[in-house]
């Protein structure tokens, strides 16, 4: 028996478990895979930087290898056109360095973190499902040799990210139409970065009609490197080796070209496709979903980490709260939980959908011309998705700006 069952150990399910622990609470985490262990996403934001205090972790340095990043760097295609932000002087973020790491320790460090607080692991181990027709929810288990067994809980935390256990039993998962991308990405050796302040930023090439491109400087001189393309694009390259493929579409860019002959692959190129989705609900009476569980949006401004560790302090609080409250009270601070979610994945999508107008890129290239404007945007880019009125208002007229601009280019 548990007070609860954290089904993922990622940073979602980690800093839900840490938190719920301090607090007193018994806590499961079960996960299928052993840690550490290769994820994507290595781009924090430096709205993650509050919770990492509150973790008990240096935000500067979190005890892992990692690159520092101050901003961004936006460049086109042709490598002609170049824009930089810093996330310095934003509205609402007050400490505006933060980082770039590799993920198998980073989410390692976060897992430490909620073991040492109290929660107890169990992987490698499948969560099969969660029995809700009972007392309690029960979570059916699978361990590493093949045996079932269950615990019996009083709420359920899903954070499988993609796998959503939880989400897909109940049929909840709604893929974001809007959104169709496909990713391709590995990890490379010997692509230069940048110089000085700017040598940690996560750079983004801009491809018209086709999508963008990351490049990532992590630990050991390592980069990142990630295509993101509209889905229909994939299967006329399917009959390629990822590598291959990978290798291809970076010799067409000119900013890589002069490297391509002296790459060395460090993790081994692979495809995600369809990676955009939302959720019809975030909770129900005993149950939460966190984090990529609940929803993943396209990957171009970072947002993926900070929304499963903001997630994770709401999910935390609401448990907390609802475990010494009664019943009623209990349904309603999950409910509150599940529309504070809600309200943050519409914030961040609208904010990738402007992304991918041409009005919105042509913005990105003349951040100089309202600096006012562009610290209203650098804000909501570093995971500020809770702007004063001020900074709200100049966001929305950026935004007016890019229609206008659409207007006047689809009219030529």
């Amino acid at each position: 028996m548990a007070d609860v069952v954290v089904c993922g150990a990622g940073p979602g399910g980690a800093v839900t478990a840490a938190l719920l622990a301090e607090s007193g609470h018994r806590v499961v985490v079960v996960d299928g895979e052993v840690f550490p262990r290769f994820h994507i996403g290595e781009s924090l934001l430096p709205l993650s930087n509050p919770i990492f205090e509150r973790l008990g972790l240096d935000p500067k340095s979190l005890g892992v290898q990692s690159v520092q990043k101050h901003g961004v760097t936006f460049l086109s295609e042709c490598n002609q056109r170049r824009a930089r932000i810093e996330f310095k002087g934003a509205p609402g973020i007050k400490q505006p360095e933060t980082m770039q790491v590799m993920r198998a320790g980073f989410d390692q460090l976060l897992l430490d973190r909620a073991q040492a607080k109290g929660a107890r692991l169990i992987a490698p181990c499948q969560a099969l499902g969660v029995d809700f027709d009972r007392p309690l929810p029960r979570v059916q288990l699978k361990d590493s040799v093949g045996r079932e067994f269950a615990i019996d809980c009083r709420f359920v935390v899903d954070a499988t990210g993609r796998k959503g256990v939880l989400a897909r039993q109940l049929g909840l998962r709604r893929m974001d139409r809007g959104l169709r991308k496909a990713a391709l990405f590995g990890h490379f050796k010997g692509i230069p970065f940048q110089d000085g302040r700017a040598a940690g930023d996560i750079r983004i090439i801009l491809r018209p009609g086709q999508g963008w491109v990351w490049l990532i400087p992590l630990p050991g001189g390592v980069t990142s490197v990630g295509f993101v393309f509209d889905s229909g694009e994939k299967p006329k390259d399917l009959a390629e080796s990822p590598s291959a493929c990978l290798e291809r579409w970076m010799g067409q860019l000119p900013l890589l070209q002069p490297f391509m002959e002296k790459l060395e692959v460090t993790n081994q190129p692979s495809w995600e496709s369809d990676f955009s989705y939302s959720t019809r609900a975030y909770s129900g009476s005993n149950w939460l979903l966190v984090g990529d569980a609940g929803s993943f949006i396209d990957p171009v401004f970072s947002s993926g980490v900070l929304l499963a560790l903001s997630g994770a302090v709401d999910a935390a609080g609401a448990l907390d709260r609802a475990l010494g409250a009664n019943l009623g009270r209990g349904r309603g601070l999950l409910r509150a939980y599940g529309s504070e979610q809600q309200r943050r994945y519409r914030f961040y999508r609208r904010l990738v959908l402007k992304f991918y107008s041409p009005g919105f890129q042509e913005i990105l290239f003349a951040t100089e011309s309202w600096p006012a404007g562009t610290r209203a945007l650098v804000s909501a880019l570093g995971g500020n998705d809770r702007p004063d009125m001020g900074t709200r208002l100049r966001l929305e007229a950026l935004y007016l700006i890019a229609w206008l601009k659409n207007r006047s280019l689809s009219n030529r």
